[in-house]
């Protein structure tokens, strides 16, 4: 375990429903990549799904999950705190870091339902995955780079099966490179899914931004 100077905690509460708030503690990286701290497109799709389930309760309740890309797991264990059976995912040296996460939050992921476990997944290699081995497939700020389009876009292909949804959330970034790179990745994307904005209006009151996308993808 690395010594404590290398770490600070972000806390995120989450209602999972009326009466009951728990906390995840988040351990970040003092130093390191884009993969190390929790980014706040991460904490606006959290909270849209802790906003959905109290509209719908339990609708994550032994629901497979797959997050790709997830840095140090807040939406992921979000998710699993909502009674999801999910899997975190990310390169190989993001695992410590999601490991060590979904141990600090043990106690209160088995307080649910849910259950949460890591595994690397690189987008450009073969998958060891099926389509429809997935209910759900979340992420969120994925989209940095354009040479990763193409193997992000075929990533969500392969696993996206008939039913499975798809929930994403990017900031947009106010550079023309960023606005770029995302126009770009959308194009791609809609020539093999339905893509649909979620309203501000239906995210979580304090926990939504303009320039913060939210989107359900369905396969067309």
């Amino acid at each position: 375990m690395p010594c404590d100077s290398d770490y600070f905690v972000r806390e995120l509460d989450i209602n999972s429903s009326d009466t009951q708030l728990h906390t995840l503690k988040l351990h970040q990286k003092s130093v390191g990549d884009v993969n190390c701290i929790v980014w706040d497109a991460s904490i606006v799709l959290a909270k849209y799904l802790e906003v959905y389930n109290l509209k719908h309760p339990n609708f994550l309740v032994d629901v497979k999950v797959i997050e790709l890309g997830s840095g140090v797991g807040c939406v992921g264990l979000t998710a699993a705190l909502l009674g999801a059976n999910v899997t975190l995912t990310d390169l190989p040296e993001t695992i410590t870091i999601l490991n060590d996460n979904i141990a600090f939050n043990k106690d209160t992921i088995n307080s649910s339902q849910g259950s949460v476990t890591a595994r690397v997944l690189n987008w450009s290699d073969k998958l060891d995955i099926s389509a429809n081995d997935y209910q759900l497939i979340i992420l969120s700020d994925c989209v940095y780079y354009s040479k990763s389009i193409k193997s992000l876009t075929q990533t969500l292909v392969e696993l996206c099966g008939d039913s499975t949804e798809i929930i994403q959330s990017q900031e947009i970034r106010d550079t023309d490179k960023q606005k770029e790179i995302w126009n770009c990745y959308l194009q791609q994307l809609q020539m093999e899914f339905n893509v649909e904005e979620i309203p501000t209006s239906q995210q979580h009151m304090e926990f939504s931004c303009r320039d913060i996308k939210l989107l359900k993808i369905t396969k067309k």
